[in-house]
């Protein structure tokens, strides 16, 4: 089987620019440094094509230019512009800095036979190394750690800020000596032991052969300085490097090296917005400021932007250009465009929302296309807002993110996943499995996975009659194991008819993973195995393939079907190179791994395809080096543009700038510094939204009236604009739903007239009619498609058998008198969400208490706590505060536990004592009887012999002492009691002598450090039909007969699962009454 063959399209022919005369002077710069500075829109990246095409004109080979940028999108885009204008000839290499510098200490280990190539480590496995390295040198005396910060020494988010401390360290050139005179001044106790464990690292890293990114710079301007780099310094004759106000010390220092006879640096920094990163917009002035080209032309915007970039921009120098240059560069000639700028504010950010989709639907319809409009924000929780609303009013957006690792990716990890199972049946587990047969590969429905599991552990307990059966997600991962290892099921297992084809499935499954599996103990390269994987060979005949699946929804406009794919795409690339550079080396488990510990992206997926006709939404940093015709700028709000929060991180990273500029050893100085930085720099991310407009841009605001509430940023003000509020939202959405809901909304409202209703109802009815093709024009305006006007369903089978008396536990009981229909959701139709670490604590908490009744463990709360801790760790708690929240209620549940057990007058009869008895019940059409069965926590006798049910709570909520007279559970045990239930076990006919619920989250008010516990009074009658409870599982046999499960609002209400889906709650009311 051959890997795909990934043919891409050629980019459309371009054309020449008409340049100005700044441009053109640039363009003709053939020899020496220059620095070229231009304002947004000034036409920078034209002139750098255009100065490539000149020297590609004038006879300078493409092998001799190179072309830098600062990040893959970019240089792509590079890559093309230069493609389209050369007629298919020689291009030169468009890169990145991290993949010129890789290439350049690869070549320069390809050159001494004796040396070995540096592994360029990922930033997960940098991070791994940091945090055990670190470790190691504590614990070896080599580097006195700070106490403070000792508990954090294990932690991978420690050895991130100690990576990102370190590479900033070296970016800066700072020796270790200063730092920690430094670290000793400011009160910064880690600076010095960072300043000695950078030494051992440096040791390590050049024992092990292994190179991260800051160091991949370092080395590389190194080399390029070297005597033994002149032949590569004198191949290169010209360098242009674009948006070099991105580049860090460095970065600078590599471009120094190299040298270049030509080297031309492109520049705006005022717009610099990665000094997070790095970044020093400074840097390249101070090396390139004396001989300097200001484009003074804008050819983007007019008038209006020119005037609201520049109330927003701060005057402030620059090192290495004077005055009049400055000048010149943030004061450009204006584009000759009616342009506009206005500010909107609007009561909430889902007002904001509509308004803003309802301006687009209106610019959409006056001619403009939706691609050549964008939303940028400031951070991602402004984005979800915005894809929501604008959603809601039809319009298309295309959310622009960052590059993430590509595993991350959602369809390249069910590929990867799908490879790890066959690489290593091993790893299948539960949750594993179920993602795998569920999720696109296997597209089994969860319906039928369902009812599989149910089967199979059906089928388990039909084998093993004595073992408690696993859960269905264990014998499915085992079921799906069996078959990648063996290649076939070794003995079919034997499940019902109605699970069968989905078994089937899972089988088929099962052989596709186990051909995978074969190809990579064959040495099949990582492509050719995710090529099987991905064509899901072998399971067409059952269902539609998934990159079938993928293409039909893709081709149908489905935006996320056409990302996928682009993702898909980029794994195969990556499987390419990867084969290609360890061919015959290492095989998939490799590539898995490099996949998987992958942190910093190696492959762009979002910017891969043509653009959509849809709206862009992005951050502000993912808008460099773009425009749209029309920008909305949301976000801009004070506290959060700028941001008031600070990016200090627990080593002062931040600070290494201000000691790197020569600020005194002063704290305060420095934080100072870094406030103003900060504000500065969100400042120019503010400049760089406005400047991404072509022709119109609006900033929109939340505007409170209440003081306390959200305010426009400062930087709005600075615009010096009158905002115009807009009030509440928009009547409707400019679309055809709304026009629908609108028409429904007046045809259903007895307050408008009659005529006004039926006309439009007419229109309903117009709007629902067939075409030609026999296709409603708008399905939606067919009532037959409304909510609540189609009939109530009727279920085909009885809920319990007609033919069998009902039977019932205590606690279905008190579910079904609580909330009938939340007790038919989860006892009949099952359809609870996954077990919880709060039913997990009381699984432990009950099993500990049987073991203490029985005697098999002793009511020691040290004992307990020990065994407790060998199954804490397994239990689903969302987050680890919440486990150790957990833990130690715990420990004060079985300090109360053992209390009790101790404590009490009466003797243990048994311990989760099952039963099973008839009660006789009256009504009329019933047969008499209602089976109750249940398990009793604690039976214990007084010395008359009677016998007391106990039912052990480790419930955050407790009843009321009043209503634990009526407790339904309590109630249920004593009647089952006086029916008989614990006669065997006693020994002789037995009566109830009360029931107690005993509180184990809560002390006793008049003993602390005993449980609460809440008695209900001894069942005295004659006959059980006399016992109240009668009555109420009377009327619960009635209920369930008559198969009428209504929702009943209570206090428990708030745990409930099916809340959002409840007719009784706002969340899940009927449209219709």
């Amino acid at each position: 089987m051959e890997a795909p063959v990934i043919v891409r399209t050629p980019p459309p022919r371009g054309r020449a620019p008409t340049l100005d005369p700044a441009q053109a002077a640039v363009v003709a710069h053939a020899a020496g440094p220059l620095l070229v500075l231009g304002a947004p829109g000034t036409g920078k990246s034209a002139a750098l094509v255009e100065s490539v095409l000149a020297r590609l004109a004038e006879g300078v080979p493409a092998d001799r230019i190179l072309v830098l940028a600062f990040g893959r999108s970019a240089a792509r885009d590079l890559r093309d512009r230069l493609a389209a204008r050369t007629s298919g000839g020689a291009v030169p290499v468009v890169t990145t800095f991290h993949s010129f510098a890789y290439s350049l200490v690869t070549r320069a280990a390809a050159q001494d036979p004796d040396a070995v190539l540096p592994r360029l480590l990922s930033g997960a496995e940098e991070d791994v190394r940091v945090r055990d390295l670190l470790l190691g040198a504590v614990e070896d005396g080599a580097v006195e750690w700070p106490e403070h910060l000792s508990v954090a020494l294990p932690t991978l988010g420690l050895a991130n800020d100690v990576r990102a401390f370190l590479a900033r360290m070296r970016e800066l050139g700072l020796e270790a000596d200063d730092l920690e005179r430094a670290g000793d001044a400011l009160g910064h106790a880690a600076w010095g032991a960072l300043a000695r464990f950078a030494d051992v690292e440096d040791e390590v890293m050049a024992l092990e052969g292994v190179i991260d990114y800051s160091r991949l710079i370092a080395l590389a301007a190194h080399l390029a300085a070297s005597d033994e780099a002149a032949p590569l310094r004198a191949s290169l004759a010209c360098l242009y490097v674009d948006d070099a106000h991105e580049a860090d010390p460095l970065q600078v220092r590599l471009l120094e090296a190299l040298a270049a006879p030509t080297l031309v640096a492109f520049a705006d920094p005022d717009v610099s917005v990665y000094g997070f990163r790095g970044a020093d917009r400074e840097a390249i002035a101070r090396l390139l400021g004396e001989r300097v080209i200001v484009l003074e032309r804008a050819h983007r915007g007019g008038t209006h932007l020119r005037e609201a970039i520049a109330s927003v921009q701060r005057g402030t120098s620059l090192a290495g250009l004077s005055a009049d240059v400055l000048r010149r560069y943030r004061a450009p000639a204006p584009g000759d465009v009616d342009d506009e700028v206005a500010v909107l504010s609007f009561d909430s950010p889902g007002d904001l929302a509509a308004h803003i989709g309802r301006d687009l639907r209106e610019r959409h319809v006056g001619g403009l296309d939706w691609h050549r409009m964008a939303v940028l924000a400031r951070g991602q929780g402004d984005i979800e807002v915005m894809r929501r609303g604008l959603e809601m009013a039809g319009v298309p957006v295309r959310v622009m993110s960052d590059d993430v690792p590509l595993r991350a990716e959602p369809a390249v990890a069910v590929l990867l996943s799908a490879l790890e199972a066959a690489l290593d049946p091993r790893t299948i587990t539960p949750t594993t499995a179920v993602d795998i047969v569920s999720g696109p590969i296997g597209a089994i429905d969860p319906l039928d996975l369902r009812i599989l599991m149910r089967a199979l552990r059906q089928a388990h307990r039909t084998a093993h009659p004595e073992a408690t059966p696993p859960g269905g997600t264990t014998l499915l991962a085992a079921e799906l194991r069996r078959v990648v290892e063996s290649l076939q099921a070794e003995t079919p297992t034997d499940v019902v008819e109605e699970a069968a084809s989905t078994l089937a499935r899972v089988h088929e499954l099962g052989r596709l993973l186990a051909r995978a599996r074969e190809q990579a103990l064959a040495g099949a390269p990582p492509g050719e195995i995710l090529w099987t994987l991905w064509s899901g060979t072998g399971l067409g005949t059952i269902v539609r393939p998934w990159p079938e699946r993928l293409r039909r929804a893709a081709l149908a406009g489905h935006r996320p079907s056409s990302h996928d794919l682009d993702a898909v795409s980029a794994l195969f690339d990556a499987a390419e190179r990867f084969s290609d550079r360890y061919a015959g080396v290492v095989g998939a488990p490799a590539f898995l791994s490099s996949l998987s510990s992958q942190r910093v992206p190696a492959e762009s997926v979002s910017g891969r395809g043509v653009d959509d006709d849809a709206v862009v939404i992005a951050t502000a940093h993912l808008a460099v080096g773009r425009s749209w015709d029309h920008v909305v700028i949301v976000g801009a709000q004070e506290g959060a543009w700028p941001s008031l929060r600070g990016r200090s991180s627990i080593l002062h990273v931040e600070q290494l700038d201000g000691l790197a500029r020569g600020t005194a050893f002063d704290v305060h100085a420095l934080a100072r510094q870094e406030a103003a930085a900060q504000v500065a720099e969100d400042r120019r991310l503010f400049v760089l939204a406005l400047s991404r407009a072509e022709r119109s841009a609006c900033v929109a605001v939340v505007a409170s009236e209440q003081m306390t509430g959200d305010q426009p940023s400062r930087f709005v003000d600075d615009l010096r604009l009158t905002a115009r509020h807009l009030p509440g939202r928009p009547a409707r959405p400019l679309t055809l739903d709304g026009l629908i809901a609108e028409l429904r909304s007046v045809a259903s409202d007895p307050a408008v007239s009659e005529g006004l209703r039926i006309e439009a109802a007419r229109r309903l009815a117009a709007l629902a009619d067939l075409d030609d093709d026999g296709d409603r024009l708008a399905p939606l305006a067919d009532p037959a498609t409304w909510w609540g006007l189609v009939e109530r369903t009727v279920g085909v089978a009885p809920v319990r058998p007609a033919d069998e008396p009902i039977a019932l536990s205590a606690s279905a009981l008190d579910g079904l008198q609580t909330c009938p229909r939340r007790w038919f959701l989860q006892r009949e139709a099952h359809a609870d969400s996954p077990r919880s670490g709060a039913l997990s604590f009381g699984s432990i908490v009950h099993a500990l208490a049987e073991a203490v009744a029985r005697g098999d463990l002793p009511p020691d709360p040290e004992v307990l706590e020990a065994r407790a801790d060998l199954v804490w760790a397994h239990l689903p708690f969302d987050a680890p505060w919440q486990a150790e929240a957990e833990r130690a209620a715990l420990r004060d549940v079985i300090r109360r536990m053992c209390d009790y057990h101790r404590s009490s007058e009466r003797t243990v009869l048994a311990a989760e004592q099952r039963f099973e008895v008839a009660l006789p019940i009256d009504a009329p059409g019933l047969d008499g009887t209602v089976i109750v069965r249940g398990a009793i926590d604690r039976v214990e006798v007084d010395d008359e012999g009677r016998a007391y049910a106990v039912d052990l709570k480790t419930g955050k909520d407790t009843p009321s002492d009043v209503s634990v007279a009526d407790h339904a559970q309590l109630a249920v045990y004593q009647a089952a009691i006086l029916a008989g239930a614990l006669d065997a076990v006693a020994g002789a006919p037995t009566a109830p002598g009360g029931a107690s619920l005993v509180q184990l989250r809560f002390d006793d008010r008049h003993s602390p450090g005993s449980p609460k516990v809440q008695e209900q009074p001894a069942l005295v009658v004659d006959d059980l039909r006399e016992a109240p409870i009668v009555d109420a599982l009377r009327d619960a046999v009635v209920q369930v007969r008559a198969e009428s499960f209504p929702a009943v609002p209570s206090g428990e209400c708030r745990r409930c699962a099916f809340v959002r889906t409840c007719p009784a709650q706002s969340l899940g009311g009927e449209v219709v009454p």
